[in-house]
């Protein structure tokens, strides 16, 4: 047996690998001569029970489940180990079954690319990793409006018109944000939040804080803790694990958190959660999949495909109708192709002297 079939077995006894059937049916690949065509997959996360990211990304297969018609083997792997991903990945291709290796996490297009490589007939799907290969596809956010949304809330909470119903915003038109590290996903991201929150409220002023790491909370908790001492009412970013000193920061200070991820939505102290919801993409994959439509290159998914959204779940804050109202038109917008966002930071200025939404015509009030 060779080597490499010895390293897969190993590895479905480490990480446990499932085989289960889908039997709901859609609409399968079929032969020239009219048979159905089995569709295989085999399909790779992060651990599951992390309350947020593997567990979405897990649900998402059992979605499609529900929708496609196909076969699949899972697997559950440390995406964050490079040798053990690619391991995996390169077992599935070796047994040459699948009609596509779907894998999901940051950082695996590395280990993905190194098994492309070797085999160029097989296709692959990667979800929230990008590289450029003639199988692999790339899945992922529009950056920007993941957090759009989330920007037009907080540009209308900050003006001071609601403190009945989000006891500690003020009036001070002032928000802290944070990212990791200056690259252009993270510039994306930043740049749709402020042009939500200008959108809506242009005269609020956003302290824009590159942290350096995405493994520091200490430092986003300090530059958030100062920015609150400023008058700082919604503190948010992009910063990894620097979101929960951001939390931190607001716990002690009072002031309201947005989080990119419901496993860190604190129900008192969160106004909304800006969410990039990977269960979807994972479904787009096992549909690029079935349906034939798989296409190498990247792939960016936003709010029209139900990708990004803002997340009102698991808080405490019920807000009025005429603020849900405001953000469907919004929504809408931007689903119609009306509205479109700008993608760096370099943008910014430029895209809010062309764009304003007066929200007062949905009875949303800016302020006393």
């Amino acid at each position: 047996m060779k080597k490499v079939v010895l390293i897969v077995l190993a590895l479905m006894l480490t990480f446990g690998v499932f085989a289960c059937t889908a039997t709901t049916p859609s609409n399968p690949s079929t032969d020239n001569a009219g048979e159905k065509k089995t569709v295989k997959i085999a399909y790779t996360s992060g651990k599951k029970g992390d309350n947020g990211y593997n567990d979405e990304a897990w649900q998402g297969l059992l979605e499609a489940k529900e929708l496609y018609d196909f076969e699949y083997v899972s697997a559950e792997v440390d995406n964050t180990d490079p040798v053990a991903t690619e391991a995996l990945i390169r077992g599935y291709a070796e047994d040459g079954v699948y009609d596509a290796i779907i894998s999901v996490g940051t950082g695996i297009d590395t280990p993905t690319l190194a098994v492309a490589k070797d085999y160029p007939d097989q296709k692959f799907i990667l979800i929230d990793s990008y590289c450029d290969a003639p199988n692999i596809m790339c899945i992922g956010a529009i950056s920007a409006e993941q957090a759009f949304l989330s920007g037009v809330l907080s540009g209308i909470m900050t003006a001071g018109g609601y403190t009945d119903v989000a006891k500690m915003t003020n009036d001070t038109p002032l928000i802290s944000y944070c990212i990791g590290m200056d690259n252009p996903d993270q510039r994306a991201g930043a740049s749709g939040y402020m042009a939500g929150v200008k959108y809506v409220n242009p005269d609020v002023e956003i302290r824009y804080t590159v942290i350096g790491g995405f493994a520091d909370p200490v430092t986003a908790k300090e530059v958030t803790s100062n920015n609150i001492a400023l008058g700082a009412d919604i503190c948010t970013g992009n910063c990894g694990a620097g979101a929960l000193g951001i939390l931190e920061a607001c716990k002690e200070n009072g002031a309201y958190f947005i989080s990119t991820s419901p496993s860190t939505t604190d129900y008192d102290y969160s106004l909304c959660t800006s969410l990039k919801l990977t269960n979807v993409g994972v479904r787009l994959a096992v549909q690029a999949v079935v349906e034939g439509t798989f296409e190498a290159g990247t792939h960016r998914n936003g709010i029209a495909s139900g990708y990004c959204e803002i997340g009102l779940d698991g808080i405490a804050l019920q807000y009025p109708q005429e603020i849900l109202d405001c953000l469907e038109a919004v929504r809408q917008s931007i689903k119609d192709g009306k509205l479109v966002t700008p993608n760096d930071l370099t943008e910014l200025d430029a895209w809010v002297a062309a764009n304003h939404l007066d929200v007062t015509q949905f009875g949303v009030k800016m302020g006393n």
